[in-house]
């Protein structure tokens, strides 16, 4: 879905990124890719120390993207500093398990976001939950919007490709993250 040998020289962001580890297996492979880090300030500082450990020789830039440093670059940008990101910039916009979670106008902001920032032949690889789960009470009591919602609401990207999973990336089996709901899919930007 994702071959790696049309990766050089690309530029890669992963929106909620964790602790980066899909970016930083990427850029150990590929020493030849800028990668951008959008999440909280407190998960980047995460980023930075895995990053730093897997990936030595790399240059971090924190808040800014300098075009003045030579590759491999990490950027690690807070979500407030998003529209410090020059339009057009990513081949590449990684996202797993974070859109859904979010309030479904946020979430869609971001979508919105990611067009504008991704080539117009860029791509959107995504792992999140594909259906609406509605809040059934305990840890989650607030309904949760599935990508296919949020990517056919704003209409700005189409589905390429999808592989279909049958076993649940949680643990516990449980109604967040059924076996069945959840979608490993490459979406492409839709040029308006």
């Amino acid at each position: 879905m994702l071959p790696l040998n049309k990766l050089h020289n690309k530029s890669i962001m992963d929106l909620g990124s964790g602790l980066g580890v899909v970016q930083a297996l990427m850029m150990g492979l590929l020493e030849d890719i800028e990668c951008t880090y959008i999440d909280l300030p407190e998960n980047l500082i995460y980023v930075a120390w895995f990053v730093s450990k897997y990936c030595p020789n790399v240059h971090i830039n924190f808040g800014e993207m300098n075009n003045n440093v030579s590759k491999p670059v990490i950027n690690l940008i807070p979500y407030f500093y998003i529209d410090r990101i020059p339009l057009n910039r990513a081949d590449l916009f990684i996202n797993t398990f974070s859109l859904p979670e979010m309030h479904k106008n946020s979430a869609k902001k971001y979508l919105e976001f990611m067009h504008t920032i991704l080539k117009d032949d860029g791509s959107l690889f995504s792992i999140n939950r594909k259906d609406t789960v509605h809040g059934k009470g305990g840890e989650v009591n607030y309904t949760m919007t599935g990508i296919s919602e949020l990517v056919n609401s704003v209409g700005l990207f189409n589905k390429t490709e999808e592989v279909d999973i049958k076993n649940s990336f949680s643990l516990a089996n449980d109604s967040i993250y059924p076996q069945s709901n959840i979608e490993i899919a490459l979406y492409s930007k839709r040029v308006l």
